[in-house]
Formats: C-alpha cells, structure tokens, sequence
C-alpha cells in the first residue's frame, strides 16, 4: 500500500466506514449474496438491500485492526428478521386538556420501533439509545428484549397503543397546572413551524 492509500484506508477505518480501496463494490456484492443466502435459511435478511450498495459505504459498520503488513476488517452487517419492515417513531410530549387542568406527561428520550408486517414493537430508551440515537446515527440497533426496566418504556407503549387513561395512569407521571375560572387555554404552538 502506498502512503495515501494507506493513510486513506486508516481514515475510514477509524470513523467505522468500509475503506472502499479495501472493500471494492464487487467484493462487496459477491460477500453480500453469500450472506443473504446464509441468513434467509435462518430467517433473516440484511437491513439494506444489495441493490443499495453505496449505502453500506455510508454507514458506521466497521472495525479494523492494523499490523505492519496486514488489515483485519470486521464488517458489522445490519441484519433483521425476514420479511419486516421497521419504522421509527419517537416520543414528544405534548399538553393537553384534562377537565380543568392542562397536562403534560413528561418522559426520557423515548423511541418506539414498530414492525409494520406484523405490529411487534420495541422500546427504546435509556442505556439502549446508546446504539440508536437518529441525530447521531443512520441505523438502530434493537435488541428482541428490552432491558430497560423503568417506568418510561411501560409509559410510552400504554399511550402508543392507546390504552384507557386508567391504564396509562399507572405507568405515566402526570404534571397538571389547574385553571381558574378566568384563565383560558392558549395554543401558542401547535407544531416547530406553525404559531397560533
């Protein structure tokens, strides 16, 4: 390897992009449909699709590991079960009116994947927004069993699936301003580009 190369390669490597002087796209391919293959027999599929290949390029999926003579490269493939389709949805909290009070139900950074095929949905908060924070990253990484034993995940499924105020009561905590009889409820904001 030559200087810029090598310097290059070590560039990429370090922000966890595929060193594509390395990897080449039809490398990459040929690995791929080998994978694709392996993964279908156990019900699984790569999250981004062959016909994509750039994207892979893209994304933080790689380790490497340099001596004086040779690179180890560790690609870390995004895999997920065959045939699903995972969207993203976060949680925002927002006011609203409850008899005569205006209410909030405050929580932690909370997302929720949800696989459209089959509606399973997963949690995602705490320790786990460590491998899916969107501002941060392309890709999330879920695990089949939350770990995450607080309150907040409970809270945030209860109003996704939305369940009787009786039932979110329990897993939610309430914070309500009560209005007197000569206040009224102003909408200040309803979405970040609109005022009202």
């Amino acid at each position: 390897m030559n200087y810029e190369r090598e310097t290059r390669t070590q560039i990429h490597s370090k922000i966890g992009k595929i060193p594509s002087r390395l990897i080449t796209i039809d490398t990459l391919h040929a690995d791929l449909q080998k994978l694709s293959e392996i993964l279908r027999k156990d019900g699984f599929e790569p999250v981004i699709k062959i016909n994509k290949l750039s994207l892979y390029y893209n994304i933080q999926i790689t380790e490497c590991q340099f001596s004086k003579t040779q690179v180890l490269i560790k690609l870390k493939i995004p895999i997920r079960e065959y045939k699903s389709d995972w969207k993203l949805f976060q949680y925002v909290p927002a006011h609203f009116k409850y008899k005569n009070t205006t209410c909030i139900i405050n929580s932690e950074k909370t997302y929720m994947a949800v696989n459209t095929i089959n509606n399973k949905h997963r949690i995602i908060s705490g320790i786990g927004l460590q491998y899916c924070d969107p501002p941060l990253t392309d890709l999330c990484y879920t695990h089949r069993f939350s770990s995450d034993l607080t309150l907040t995940p409970k809270c945030v499924e209860s109003i996704f699936k939305n369940l009787p105020l009786e039932e979110i009561n329990k897993y939610c905590y309430f914070q309500c301003v009560t209005q007197t009889n000569n206040e009224e409820t102003i909408i200040k904001q309803i979405g970040v580009n609109t005022t009202q």
